[in-house]
Order: C-alpha cells, then sequence, then structure tokens
C-alpha cells in the first residue's frame, strides 16, 4: 500500500511539473493602442494589444499606468486562464515580446462584473450625426426589463472616418455589425471606432480612446513558468 501511495505522489508531482513547464504559442495579427482613463480608481494608462482576428478566444495586452505596469495574456476559454508576466520595458517594436518573462498561469478566474447583461434586458439607441466634426454619435442604454425603470448599460461610441487609412479589426467590425444588423444604422457603415464612453449609474466610468490599428505577423513563443493555485480576480465591462 505505501509503495502505491509513493507511487501516485510521484505521479501527481510529475503532472504538476509537465504543467509548469509546458510550452505556449499564439499568434498576433492586430496591434491595437488605446488610452483609458478609468474614473472608477482615477487611472489613466495606455494598452498595447495583440490578438487574432481569426480566432478571438485570446489577447496579450501591455498596460502602462502612473504607477504600475502590467502583462497579460486572457485566454477565453470553457474554463478561462490568465498568464501574467513581468512588464520591465517600455513597448516599441514587436520584438520586445519575447523580452516578457516569469509567466505565471492562474486557472481559477473569478469575474467582478461592474456591469451586468439580464437575460430580460431592453435596449434603446439613440444617435446623433456630428456634421462639424465629421463622426456619428451613438447611444445605447440597456434596462433590466421592460419596465425601463432600471439601467445596468450604458455607453457612448464615437464612429468616425478619420483615420481612414486603418484597417477594422474584430472589435469594431463587432460593434458597426451590430448597429447595422438590429438597427439598420447604415449611416455607420465603413466608419471606424474612435472611443467608446462606458457609464455606470449614470456617471462616467470608463473612457476609451483608439489610437492605432496595425496588421502583424507574429509567433509568441513562452514557456510556463508557474501555475499559481490561487484565485485570480478580475474586472469584466460588457460593451
Amino acid at each position: 500500500m505505501k509503495k502505491i501511495i509513493i507511487t501516485y505522489l510521484f505521479l501527481f508531482c510529475s503532472v504538476i511539473f509537465a504543467q509548469e513547464s509546458q510550452n505556449r504559442s499564439y499568434n498576433f495579427d492586430t496591434y491595437k493602442l488605446l488610452e483609458i482613463k478609468n474614473y472608477g480608481n482615477n487611472s489613466f494608462y495606455k494598452s498595447h494589444q495583440f490578438s487574432n482576428s481569426k480566432d478571438t478566444t485570446y489577447v496579450l495586452e501591455l498596460k502602462y499606468g502612473k504607477d504600475k505596469n502590467e502583462a497579460t495574456l486572457f485566454i477565453e476559454k470553457e474554463k478561462p486562464e490568465i498568464i501574467k508576466f513581468d512588464l520591465n520595458f517600455n513597448y516599441s517594436e514587436l520584438d520586445d515580446l519575447n523580452e516578457l518573462n516569469n509567466s505565471k498561469l492562474y486557472t481559477d478566474i473569478i469575474r467582478k462584473n461592474k456591469q451586468t447583461r439580464s437575460k430580460d434586458f431592453v435596449e434603446e439607441m439613440r444617435f446623433e450625426n456630428d456634421t462639424i466634426d465629421n463622426q456619428v454619435i451613438v447611444h445605447l442604454k440597456q434596462f433590466k426589463n421592460n419596465k425601463k425603470k432600471k439601467i445596468i448599460n450604458e455607453h457612448y461610441y464615437f464612429l468616425s472616418n478619420k483615420n481612414n487609412d486603418l484597417k477594422i479589426d474584430t472589435r469594431k467590425n463587432a460593434v458597426v455589425n451590430y448597429l447595422i444588423e438590429k438597427y439598420d444604422l447604415k449611416i455607420v457603415k465603413g466608419l471606424k471606432l474612435d472611443r467608446i464612453m462606458h457609464l455606470y449609474e449614470g456617471k462616467l466610468f470608463l473612457d476609451t480612446y483608439f489610437q492605432k490599428y496595425e496588421k502583424i505577423d507574429f509567433l509568441f513563443n513562452f514557456k510556463i513558468e508557474e501555475v499559481n493555485p490561487k484565485p485570480f480576480e478580475i474586472n469584466f465591462i460588457t460593451q
């Protein structure tokens, strides 16, 4: 019996070690630069995001703030994962991603939603064609039910063709396509998303400016150096 227990423990430890030393590869074909003001915690940061337009289940973010820099790979699947890296450089080119190290894998993910969506929610849409600034402003407001007493989500979307040389990425297509398909809002066809304002309880909570979009081709290879069993909490805002 003792030999069986020892053998089991050895196999268990071998599995854990294999998890910690596993190799990972992610292909990125889209890069975007965002500037984000979070009024919830009074912070401002720049966000470099790397994604795959053909596989939207993962995105790598390098976030530079006043007091802290963070590098996080978000993996959205049946059981979400998050991988944190040490970020001790200022990003300037794709090869800089190879400098990310000390990877920690988190598998127990807890989402802390500031805004949620009820299955019975009712949505209202209004828009303004701003001919002075050559942009379309769309106001989406979601209520908990058809009584329209409780607002659960509220966003302003600013769209234009000011950066017409930039290609539209999956996320922007999703917003534009949603407005066209649900509301027949053809005025936004071909426009690009410049800004999103997120409101929470009637107040501006998050203000996002889209600064740059580029098509890239980069294969990100690294090894998991540590598996952290502790729960990892993230804020998630419905857009």
